[in-house]
Parts: structure tokens; sequence; C-alpha cells
């Protein structure tokens, strides 16, 4: 024990085998500077024990072969450690647990509790961006400087430009970093995919803003708020604001709110346009839409028109419309019209609301409302006329409101303006007159107005209100004319003529004539009950056009062609025949009473006298030999012509 005389106070020692010094000046160890407060040793200092380090000072770089388990807890504070003094390499793995620190004051991979919003988070307090990495690769970049802030995934690469807001690239990117995802205005959204860019590579950063790409490959929406869906190869323009791709190959968009559904190498390149799928279509026309298809077109010229599908059908009028097939054309000005469907049809320019169903090869001309079911190389070029289908037949340009509904080669020609004609059907048939029709048949000829050829074969008719009912190569060349039969011939105004079938010409003579040739001449019949009994002989000119058998009362006991006898008083009776003559003087009765004996007095001698009234009208008087009136029964007959 050695003690200083620096106090007069007591310094004792406390316990056995004890070596202590009391110097208020320090104790030095191989140094005669030692620090006042405590031991100074110029050298190392080896201890095989605990070493209390409450009163250690300076930077403890002469004290080595320490080892903490021999240090006493908490005998070295957090302030008696140096900044920095104490890193990670230095503590043993384990000898810290979270029991040893404050709660939440590091996140654990097994999840905190007890965070606070706003208190706790993840990330940086400046405006540094912050990344996270896998496998040492970058997988996830928040731009934090920028309100909203930039969420970039996926491949390094993948970038938004310098001053953009609000973007959002979930991942994608390419591997080898040639082809990033990138946005390039603000509020743009890129899926997935690579290659992809959501805005314009031009003009500011907020000028196309809204893009977005859900994925894919090199698509671009350069357009604000334009939308593609993926795929590969893509476009939208710049000035096709509000454009949507679904998906696809190579589609493109270039007219404000344009649509393409898919398929590949679409275009909709007009306001408002949609292709919805298919290959090579291309809707040019504002409001236009292609269903499907390969390399149909809408023009420019075609605003609200459309085409349903099919290849290579066009549209270059406005407000019109093809369904599908192949070839099919409406021209300039043809608006408001519609093909159906078929192959290599045409509606021509100015043709407008015509209607085209489908077939092939037909032609629908004129100026408007037209129309043609079907068929094949049909035209028309006339207003509001229709061929339903068949081939080859044609309505001429001055044919308006006419109609051929089907067969073949049949013709409406515009020498005397047929409008308001009718062909319906067969074959070859030609109609030049207003108003007219043949039904059927074929090679008719119908050159007369309001006139008709009703079938039969290469019959003809001239004549103004002419009609032929059917046969073979009649004619009716004068107005008011009608034949039928075989060769009949009415060319007189009013002649009526019919020929049976021998192949002869057989004419009218004169206007207003009935002419018949039956070989076997005409036999006329009448319905008596049940028993149909032919009433007198083959009717010939000058023969007998009625007779009948009458008995005193005025009773009829046989009859041909009498309607009534009427005993109208003693001696007197009234004849009317079903038929008459144009005048009287074509008409001859004869009458005579029925006697059963000879008479042998004045009393029993008849006196029989006719007056012809009317053309059918006859009074026959019967008298005595005194002349006085007397009913008695008689024949009578009538002869004419």
């Amino acid at each position: 024990m050695w003690a200083d005389n620096s106090t007069n106070a007591a310094f004792a020692s406390t316990s056995s085998n004890q070596f202590l010094i009391r110097a208020q000046g320090g104790v030095g160890i191989n140094t005669n500077g030692p620090f006042t407060d405590g031991l100074t040793v110029n050298g190392g200092i080896r201890a095989s024990e605990a070493v209390h380090g409450e009163s250690f000072v300076g930077d403890g770089s002469g004290l080595t072969m320490l080892n903490g388990t021999n240090l006493m807890p908490a005998s070295v504070s957090n302030a008696a450690l140096a900044a920095d003094a104490v890193t990670s390499d230095k503590i043993e793995n384990g000898t810290i647990t979270t029991s040893d620190v404050a709660p939440n004051t590091f996140w654990q991979t097994s999840g905190n509790a007890g965070t606070a919003p706003g208190t706790h988070f993840v990330g940086t307090t400046d405006s540094q961006p912050l990344e996270l990495r896998v496998n040492n690769a970058r997988v996830l970049r928040l731009e934090g400087s920028m309100d909203p802030p930039n969420i970039i995934g996926g491949e390094a690469a993948n970038y938004a430009d310098g001053g953009v807001i609000g973007a959002v690239i979930a991942g994608g990117g390419d591997p080898a970093s040639a082809f990033p995802n990138r946005v390039s205005d603000h509020f743009g959204v890129i899926g997935g995919g690579l290659g992809n860019r959501a805005g314009n590579s031009g003009g500011g950063v907020a000028d196309r803003p809204f893009a977005t790409v859900a994925g894919g490959q090199y698509n671009i929406a350069n357009a604000e708020y334009s939308s593609i869906g993926g795929g590969n190869f893509n476009f939208i323009s710049t000035f096709a604001g509000a454009g949507v791709i679904a998906g696809g190959d190579s589609n493109q968009v270039t007219g404000i709110g344009g649509t393409v559904g898919g398929g590949r190498l679409n275009e909709a390149t007009g306001t408002w346009s949609t292709v919805s799928g298919g290959t090579l279509n291309r809707a040019a026309g504002g409001h236009s839409a292609i269903g499907g298809g390969s390399n149909n077109v809408i023009s420019i010229e075609g605003d609200g028109s459309g085409i349903g599908g099919g290849k290579y059908n066009t549209v270059i009028a406005h407000s019109s419309f093809i369904g599908s097939g192949s070839f099919n054309t409406i021209q300039t000005d043809a608006y408001l019209s519609v093909i159906g469907g078929g192959e290599n049809n045409n509606i021509e320019v100015n043709a407008d609301r015509g209607v085209i169903g489908g077939g092939r090869d037909n032609t629908l001309g004129g100026d408007q409302y037209g129309v043609i079911g079907g068929g094949n190389n049909n035209e028309v070029q006339s207003d509001y006329v229709f061929i339903g289908g068949g081939n080859g037949n044609y309505i001429g340009d001055t044919a308006n409101y006419s109609v051929i509904c089907g067969g073949m080669g049949n013709k409406m020609t515009n020498s005397v303006m047929a409008h308001g004609s009718f062909i319906g059907g067969g074959y070859y048939h030609s109609v030049s007159g207003r108003w007219s029709a043949v039904a059927g048949g074929w090679r008719n000829q119908m050159d007369g107005e309001y006139s008709v050829i009703g079938g039969g074969m290469s019959n003809v008719v001239n004549g103004d209100c002419a009609v032929v009912p059917g046969g073979r190569d009649n004619m009716a060349t004068a107005p008011f004319s009608f034949a039928a039969g075989r060769k009949a011939s009415a060319v007189h105004t009013g002649a009526f003529v019919w020929a049976d079938s021998a192949n002869a010409t057989f004419s009218s003579t004169t206007n207003d004539q009935f002419a018949i040739r039956a070989t076997n001449g005409v036999w006329i019949a009448q319905d008596r009950g049940t028993n149909p009994v032919p009433f007198g002989t083959r009717f010939r000119d000058n023969a007998v056009v009625a007779w009948a058998k009458v008995n005193s009362s005025g009773g009829l006991t046989e009859s041909f062609n009498v309607h009534t006898v009427t005993n109208a008083a003693v001696g007197r009776y009234d004849i009317l025949l079903k038929t008459g003559a144009r005048s009287t003087s074509e008409l001859i009765p004869v009458a005579n009473v029925e006697l059963d004996s000879q008479p042998a007095s004045a009393a029993a001698v008849r006196f029989v006298s006719i007056d012809q009234v009317f053309t059918n009208l006859f009074r026959v008087y019967i008298n005595d030999g005194t002349f006085a009136p007397v009913d008695s029964e008689f024949t009578v007959v009538v002869f004419g012509r």
C-alpha cells in the first residue's frame, strides 16, 4: 500500500492480498507523464480475468486480446464508445436479438407488429429513387421525386422519361437491355412485354398523357388516352387520341378514336373507325367499320359505312354496307346502298340507295332505289327497279319502276321507255313497252304498252292494250287485239284471233273481228242438270242461232239458246234469246204451227207471223182462217251470223 500526501485522509486496505496506490497525480507504468485521472500504461495490458471498463478513456487502440465476454454487463456505455467504433464484423452472430433493440427500429423478415402508418415506412427521406433488387439485379424502381410518383418494374433498362409523373411499368423488358419498355408522357402505363412505349417520343412529357400498352412487344401507343392490349408491332399514331388496338400483329390506328380488335396488318385511319379483325383491312371513312376478312377497304369517302367480312370488298360511298363475299364494290356517291354478299357484284357511281342481295357479277346502275336480289350477271340501269335473280337479265336506263323476277337472258330495253313493266321469268324475253308484262315462257317479245303475254313461246305483242295469253308464234300487233293458240295473228284493232294447232298463220281480216280457226269446228254445250247435253250441232257462220218447240201455253218443250217464251196474250208469244246479234238485220226467225191433221175448215187453219222487236226478242202471232187470234203449239228456228 502506498499513499501520496495530497490529503490527510486515511487510505487503508480493505482485504488481504491487495496492492493499493493513491496517487492524485496519476500512476505511470513505463512512462513518467501519466494522466492524472488514472493509470497510464505505455505498453500492452494483459488480463486473464474480468476487466471493468467504467474508467477507460481514449480510443482504446492500445487494448489487445480483449474478449467481450469478459466485460461486465453495462460496463461500457454508449457514450463511452466513439462514433463507428463498433462495426458489424466485430459483433459475433446471434449475440444481438430483437429484445436487445427498441421495437420497430428495423424491418424484420418475419414481419413487424405495432407499426404506425406515416411514422414507420420502408423507403427514403430524400428525393433519391428507391430500388429493390433480386440476385443483385433491379426488379423495381420507385421514383418519389415526382408527384404522383413513378413505379418502374421489370428489367433495369425500363424507364420513364425525365419529368414524367404518374408512370407505371409493371414488368417486362429486354434481358439484353436493347429494347426496354418506356413511358414518355405523364400517367402512361405499360403492363409488361418488351420494346413497348406509352406516349410519343417527341414534344413535351405532357402532350400525350394517359397512354397504355398492356403487354406484347414493340407496341407503340403515341396518342393521349390511347391503348394497346398486346400483340406485336402494333402502332397508334400521335394524332389518334383515344385510339385502341386490342391485339394482333402490325395493326395501325391513325384516326381519332379508331379501333382495331386484332388480326394482322389492319388499319383504322378514319375518325372513330373500327376494324374488328382479319388481315390487311383498312377503314378510312369516319365512323366506318370492318368486321373481319381480308383486304377489305372502306375509303375516306365511306363515312358511316361498313363491311361485315369476306375479302377484297370495297366501299367508296357513305352510309353503305357490304355484308361479306369477295370482290364486291360500292362506288362513289352510291350512298345508302347495300351488297349482302356474293362475288364481283358492283353498285355503280351515283346509284344511291341500291341493293344487291348476293350472287355473282351483278351490276346495279341508274340513279337510285334499284334492287338485284341475286343470281348471276344481272344488270340494272334504271331507277326504282327490281331483278329478283336468274342469269343475264337486264333492265335498261329508261325502264324505271320495272321488274324482272328471274329467269335467263330477259331484257327490258330503252327503245320505247319500258317504264313499269314486268317479266315474271322464263328465257330471253324482251320488253320495250311501258306498263306491260310477260309472265313467262321462252323468247317472247313485248313492244306494246299496257299489254300482256301470259307465257308460251316466241309470241309477239306490238299493239297497245293487247294480249297473248300463251301458245306459240302468236302476234297481237294492233291495239286492243288478242291472239292465242298457234300462229294466231291479230293485226287489226280490237281483233280476237284464236288458232288451233295447225302450223300455219291465221290472221284477222278486219277491225273488231272475232276470228277462230278450229279444224274440227266449234262445240258449244250447256249444262242441263247432271247430264251435260249439247244443244245444236256444230256452230258456223250463217247457221242456226236458236230454235225451240213451244206448247200452246208458252212452255218450252225443247230448245237451244232460248232464254224464255211468254204467252203474252191469246195468239201472241214473246220469245227472248240468250244471245243476240249486233243488229236486227243479222238474224232471220222462222216459225210454224204444229197441226195433228189437215185443216177441214177455216177455223182449223192457222196463220203465223213474226215481229222482230230487238236483236234478241221476237213476237210470234197465230190466227185461224177467220183471222181470230188463237193459242197453238208451234216451232221456231232463228238463223243468223
